[in-house]
């Protein structure tokens, strides 16, 4: 079901586009341009790009900013805590850069990935949803 002939995934619409084929390709293209179009109509559509601004190995102001595009809000003490945790900015170092479906061990019990669950939801006011999302 994959239409990937000639798609260079480069942009979040190219990455979706490459699961879709035939008559649901159209609407599929409609549906992303909408969310994806100029001026950010949908602020999610700005997490991608504003998360790429930050680096990786440490919590920056750049991933609160990008979380909050995805309809959350880091609480401000949570965010400075994150942001000055040395032990968070180790983890973060020590989780590969892959996706968790190419190994989905990353998030195995006593894993990097795992102690920085505990630690991001050690925070006042983190719950399950703005931890998934940071």
């Amino acid at each position: 079901m994959s239409h990937t002939s000639g798609v260079n995934a480069s942009t979040p619409i190219q990455r979706v586009l490459t699961f879709f084929d035939g008559a649901a390709m159209g609407k599929a293209t409609r549906a992303l341009r909408s969310y994806y179009g100029e001026n950010f109509h949908y602020t999610g559509s700005a997490f991608d790009h504003i998360a790429a601004t930050s680096g990786p190995g440490r919590f920056t102001s750049e991933d609160m900013l990008a979380v909050s595009m995805l309809s959350v809000n880091v609480p401000a003490r949570a965010a400075l805590n994150l942001i000055a945790s040395d032990e968070a900015r180790q983890l973060l170092a020590e989780i590969p850069a892959v996706t968790i479906w190419d190994d989905p061990a990353l998030l195995d019990l006593g894993q990097p990935a795992w102690k920085l669950w505990d630690i991001v939801r050690a925070q006042d006011d983190i719950g399950p949803t703005i931890a998934s999302k940071l």
